[in-house]
Order: structure tokens, then C-alpha cells, then sequence
């Protein structure tokens, strides 16, 4: 498995290799790479990461920095690529090297490279990080379906859970009046969701928690947004400042 897994990862870092030299260019090495997002010499970068990642498994970390470059290239051709701050990029690339789970993987390489861009205004806040390090793969896909339904649904926060992980949709009087939960499974993730205050839940007149309707938060609608994939414009690196 590691090797098919190896050999995926050669053969994607080889289909961006082909999109141009300005892909390649964005980094001459891990440590440039790195540096580049991250404000802080190139040594004192290096010698911090390889400190915390001496024990990351190598495929782990080549799979990040490929899912980075392409997030990076995501953001298109206008975008100029700003250092994050080294408290913030340290600690959200030693997570996400980290992580085992491709899909949360993918969402920190989204995050990290968001916050990067200088043209969006996606604050590299530390907070993210802690939320993220909590999330499980079923968090992850709860708490984006949940705010994808708010997209579609503009002005709505109320939302119907009991079709969680497949969807959730806006909640009515008579889909509230039902009274239907989620799976077990559901119910403790969306729990988790609320205790990282993604989420809020409703309560009974008796105080206790109501778990078949979910509220949005704005601190959960500002996550949602920092790890968002942005438009392609062209492909082309986006260019790291000086």
C-alpha cells in the first residue's frame, strides 16, 4: 500500500511538473519551499521543522508539500503568495504533516495556502489550528455540510442533521416538529463540532440538547471560508514576495 501510495505521489508531483517551470520555481528545495511561506530565516525554518518531523513518515510530508503546491497554483496567476507568520506556519505545517487522513490533510493544505495569499483576507489565526488538530475525518465532512448548506441557503443557520454525513438542509417547522436525530456516530461528532464552537446546538426547555437541528456559528463560518478551494485562474505559480 505504501508503495501504490509512493508512486501516486511521484506520479501527481510529475503531472505538476508539467504544467510549466513557474510551478517548479516556487520551490528549490523543502526548506525553500517552506521558507518562503514562512517569515523567519531558512535555517532557523529548516532546523524547526526538522526537529518536529523527524518522526513523520516520509510520504506523509511529500504529500503535503504536493498538496500544497497545487492549492498554491489553485489561487491562480494574479495571486502573490505573503510570509505567514512563524508561529502560525510552523505549527499548521507540522500538523498537517501529521495527519494521517488524506482528507484532512487536504483541508490544512487549503488552509495554509489561503492564508497565504495576499490578495484574500484570510487571517492566519491560531485558532484554526487548535480546531483543526480536533477535527476527525466524520467532523470534517459534517461541519462541510453543513456550511455548504448554508452557502446555498443565504440568511439560513438553522439546519436538519438526522441525513448527516450525506447532507444537511435548511430546517422548516415541520422537519423541526419530527424531532429525528442523526446516527450515534453523528451525534457525538456534531457534539465534538459544538465543544470546538463550529457549531451551536438548540436546547429544550428542560436544558437538554437538541441534536436533530444545528445552528451555525460565525466562528464556524470563518473556518469554513479560510479552507475553501479558490478558482483556477491560470496555471501558474503564484509569485513569492521578496
Amino acid at each position: 500500500m505504501e508503495e501504490e501510495t509512493i508512486r501516486a505521489v511521484a506520479n501527481a508531483t510529475k503531472a505538476v511538473a508539467e504544467l510549466g517551470t513557474s510551478a517548479t520555481e516556487l520551490v528549490s528545495s523543502s526548506g525553500r519551499f517552506v521558507a518562503d511561506l514562512v517569515g523567519g530565516p531558512l535555517h532557523q525554518v529548516a532546523g524547526l521543522l526538522e526537529d518536529r518531523l523527524r518522526c513523520v513518515r516520509r510520504v506523509r510530508w511529500e504529500r503535503l508539500q504536493l498538496r500544497l503546491r497545487e492549492e498554491l497554483l489553485a489561487l491562480g496567476q494574479g495571486s502573490t503568495v505573503k510570509p505567514l507568520p512563524l508561529s502560525f506556519g510552523i505549527d499548521a505545517l507540522e500538523a498537517a504533516a501529521f495527519e494521517e487522513d488524506d482528507s484532512l490533510q487536504d483541508m490544512w493544505a487549503r488552509l495554509i495556502a489561503n492564508a497565504s495569499d495576499a490578495r484574500l483576507e484570510v487571517a492566519p489565526q491560531r485558532a484554526f489550528i487548535s480546531v483543526l488538530k480536533d477535527f476527525s475525518s466524520l467532523d470534517a465532512l459534517n461541519f462541510e455540510q453543513i456550511y455548504k448548506a448554508e452557502a446555498s441557503e443565504p440568511g439560513t443557520t438553522a439546519f436538519v442533521t438526522r441525513e448527516l454525513p450525506a447532507r444537511a438542509y435548511r430546517a422548516s417547522p415541520n422537519e423541526t416538529a419530527e424531532k429525528l436525530d442523526p446516527p450515534p456516530d453523528v451525534v457525538l461528532s456534531l457534539s465534538n463540532l459544538v465543544r470546538l464552537g463550529c457549531i451551536a446546538f438548540g436546547s429544550s426547555w428542560g436544558g437538554a440538547e437538541i441534536f436533530y437541528v444545528v445552528n451555525t456559528t460565525r466562528s464556524g463560518l470563518a473556518l469554513y471560508q479560510a479552507i475553501q478551494r479558490r478558482g483556477i485562474d491560470s496555471p501558474v505559480a503564484p509569485q513569492i514576495h521578496p
